[in-house]
């Protein structure tokens, strides 16, 4: 039976949490210490950040959306933002009282759309256990789901590549296709012919799993196709009668067209291999590749990508995929020598115009900077801001510092490797660019918080972190900023002065937005109060003692 629509969602819950206290809103409801009797004087504590997951809902049509609470109290309800995959803000879902629910299709889900979500705890509005709470922060964006209809049927559109396996060996799903049948909520039919790599998007899953060791008892075994109440089944797994040698890898320095360059080193027949697998691995994981790369070349290159930096060093693997249905691929090489990417940029541009004319103290933001990368093979890739890191790029300033008249008419550099571009800031006293502070908040709090009267605080190991207001469909991600960069960032302290008992706490706040402000707690101990060494007075009078 289909879900009642989100709008229903609350009125449902509530009757749960009515018939099941074990629930979490239940467990925000308070303790038997706040219903008898006067309390002590309530503390003030943030909510923990939940996080939410979207699933397409293959059974009834839509989006499932799961919250994951680690808060145990103090949580009245959640605010839900949907967004679609593109950053633009599709609605906000205020006081859900339920941790997993679903977004039915309707004017405001469509069906074939990709959504992101996040997700933040509404505090209750009385104390809780002596403690007064406040709403969390938002969590971190959920990956990319897409909203489905009702599956109706399922067909295999195309076998793996490979159903021929020695034991031992992982079963590998490439080439794997299939064919989804759904409907949407007026029965319309649609179909849609999803790949491997799509499955978890689509919410498709698979037993055996990709990956999953050939064991005895998987021979014979046909691969099941899940989508919501309906599945497929692929043609059996088979032992393989021989497999192929495993062949080597070695890894250069292009320095020709930038990446890298591969030699491929094999005994098998050419006709015996139908391909070649490259797995990349960064030198300090060498258990996760970071780009896979498929070849019927022993030699060739492997250009600069996200996943491939000039100037990093990588090392490879490589197997041999077979060609006949009854012989196993080989074996995953050892690993190669370790090389440098070289770049292969040609060139480097900004994408989009963006406001440059800021007023003297306001923040750079360079969130809305977006550049395009052009290769030398004449592809382009556009990376906004966020993306930077995966290409290497980098700027000559940092996100978010307080600008001074100082920075007016600064060339501000944007560099992959040698290849470089610039823009210039303007910084006047009518400016209105630049990021605004909403929230501070402490996320480590210096290494020392115990002092004696007269001391000066030291403020080594203390971070906060800055939130932004975000701008019409766009996402401002925090700013971590650590003690030593604090005037860069117009981070604010109180004045170095000698610490008196008194002092409870230290306020940190910000030059250009001084509503927002935050503390962390310290102790100021006498120095008589002060333990300097312990001596043991007196033993006890029994010191031997027999066992149990």
């Amino acid at each position: 039976m289909k879900l009642k629509r989100i709008l229903a969602i609350a009125l449902t819950a509530m009757m749960l949490i009515t018939a099941f206290p074990v629930t979490i809103i239940a467990q925000a409801a308070g303790t038997v210490a706040d219903s008898v009797g006067a309390t002590p004087a309530a503390t003030t504590v943030k909510l923990s950040t939940p996080s939410v997951t979207l699933k397409p809902n293959l059974v009834d049509g839509g989006l499932t959306f799961i919250i994951n609470d680690p808060n145990t109290a103090g949580v009245a309800s959640y605010t839900l933002q949907l967004y679609t995959a593109g950053g633009s803000l599709v609605k906000t879902y205020d006081n859900l009282l339920t941790t997993e629910g679903t977004f039915e299709l309707g004017s405001t889900i469509s069906i074939g759309t990709l959504y992101i979500a996040r997700v933040k705890a509404k505090a209750k509005s009385s104390a809780v256990g002596g403690k007064t709470y406040i709403d969390s922060e938002y969590s971190a964006y959920s990956a990319e789901a897409v909203a489905t209809g009702v599956a109706t049927s399922l067909l295999i559109y195309s076998q793996p590549t490979k159903l021929a396996y020695v034991i031992g060996s992982e079963l590998d799903l490439s080439g794997l296709k299939v064919k989804l049948y759904y409907e949407d909520e007026t029965g319309k039919d649609y179909n849609s012919v999803i790949p491997l790599s799509l499955f978890d998007t689509y919410g498709i899953t698979t037993s055996p799993a990709h990956g999953t060791k050939i064991t005895s008892s998987l021979i014979g075994t046909k691969i099941t196709v899940y989508a919501g109440n309906v599945s497929a089944q692929t043609n059996a797994i088979t032992l393989a009668n021989t497999s192929l040698e495993t062949p080597s890898i070695t890894l250069a320095t292009n320095t020709t067209s930038g990446g890298l360059s591969y030699t491929i080193t094999d005994k098998n027949s050419p006709s015996a291999v139908s391909k070649y697998v490259i797995y990349i691995y960064s030198t300090s994981n060498t258990q996760s590749p970071v780009y896979t790369y498929e070849t019927k070349s022993k030699t060739g290159v492997i250009n600069t990508s996200a996943e491939i930096v000039g100037g990093q060093s990588y090392v490879a693997r490589v197997k041999a995929v077979a060609s006949a249905a009854n012989e196993a691929d080989s074996e995953l090489s050892a690993l190669s020598n370790s090389a440098v990417a070289a770049s292969s940029i040609k060139s480097i541009s900004i994408a989009e115009t963006f406001d440059t004319d800021y007023s003297v103290g306001s923040r750079l933001n360079l969130y809305d900077l977006c550049v395009i990368v052009t290769y030398l093979d004449n592809t382009a890739v556009k990376v906004r801001y966020e993306g930077f890191y995966k290409y290497g790029i980098t700027v000559s300033l940092e996100n978010g510092i307080i600008l001074t008249s100082d920075y007016n008419r600064r060339d501000v550099i944007i560099s992959c490797g040698s290849i470089t571009t610039s823009f210039k800031l303007y910084v006047s006293k009518n400016g209105t660019a630049g990021l605004n502070v909403n929230d501070i908040t402490v996320k480590n709090k210096p290494d020392t918080t115990v002092y004696e009267v007269g001391d000066y605080i030291d403020y080594t190991g203390l971070v906060v972190e800055l939130s932004f207001d975000e701008g019409i469909n766009k996402k401002y991600p925090p700013i971590t900023v650590a003690y030593p960069d604090f005037d860069k960032y117009g981070i604010t302290l109180p004045t170095s002065t000698k610490l008196t008992a008194e002092n409870k706490s230290v306020k940190v706040g910000c030059t250009d937005a001084t509503w927002a402000t935050t503390k962390f707690d310290i102790k100021v101990v006498k120095s008589e109060d002060v333990i300097t060494k312990i001596e043991i007075a007196d033993l006890p009078k029994k010191l031997y003692y027999d066992i149990g």
